[in-house]
């Protein structure tokens, strides 16, 4: 069986500003256990080196993609939306000039790409990631039965989880998955789903919008069934 990769997950709150940290380390002359979740104080956000090779995935006004180019350097980023790109420019009146700052950084963007398949040649070439984000995924209105509804998004994370994992850099590579910390997202289960998927939980923190300026959460649109 293979090494099993890292999940790192964060959550958002309305203010999401303020966590603790809890650590352990192996006594001396112990083999260290497999990475656990923990979570890490407001100062401990996650940290961007500007060469960290990053896939960020369902990308909507590309807003964060964005942020990190702007505000974190980020020299080796791909950043793919499911939408096309006529539709990003539809949908989100400010896309076209996250695009345009994107683009001005000589970092690629790719547009209709499934984050349950990630099978395009451009992501495969990228490949190895130090990082693979997704931020608040959601399959959109595919139900109005909530437990219906919990199942689609369960599968859409187990199958970019699976999808993702063969991307990542061996040993050090981590997926970050950002939700927001109340129902129906807390039904989720990430964790048990990336076990399934075969990752380990590396930590959990509150999503720091203050850190990437610019940055706003654009609503996933969908078609609702009974």
């Amino acid at each position: 069986m293979g090494k099993k990769r890292k999940l790192d997950q964060t959550r958002s709150k309305a203010d999401p500003r303020s966590h603790k940290k809890s650590k352990s380390a192996a006594a001396p002359g112990k083999k260290a256990k497999p990475p656990a979740v923990t979570q890490h104080p407001a100062h401990d956000a996650v940290e961007y080196d500007p060469f960290d090779r990053v896939l960020l995935v369902g990308e909507g006004d590309f807003s964060f993609a964005a942020s990190l180019v702007e505000h974190h350097g980020a020299a080796d980023l791909l950043a793919t939306s499911f939408d096309s790109e006529e539709e990003v420019i539809r949908k989100y009146s400010i896309a076209e000039t996250h695009l345009q700052t994107i683009r001005a950084a000589e970092q690629p963007l790719l547009f209709t790409v499934d984050a349950t398949k990630l099978k395009q040649k451009p992501i495969r070439n990228h490949a190895p990631y130090d990082k693979i984000i997704f931020n608040f995924p959601h399959v959109g209105g595919k139900s109005t039965d909530q437990d219906r509804q919990i199942r689609h998004n369960q599968e859409l994370l187990l199958q970019f989880f699976q999808a993702a994992t063969p991307l990542l850099k061996e040993r050090t590579g981590t997926i970050h998955v950002t939700l927001f910390e109340r129902h129906p997202y807390s039904a989720w289960d990430v964790r048990g789903l990336a076990r399934t998927a075969g990752l380990v939980g590396v930590r959990s923190a509150k999503f720091r919008f203050e850190e990437y300026p610019g940055y706003t959460h654009a609503r996933t649109l969908g078609t609702l069934e009974g």
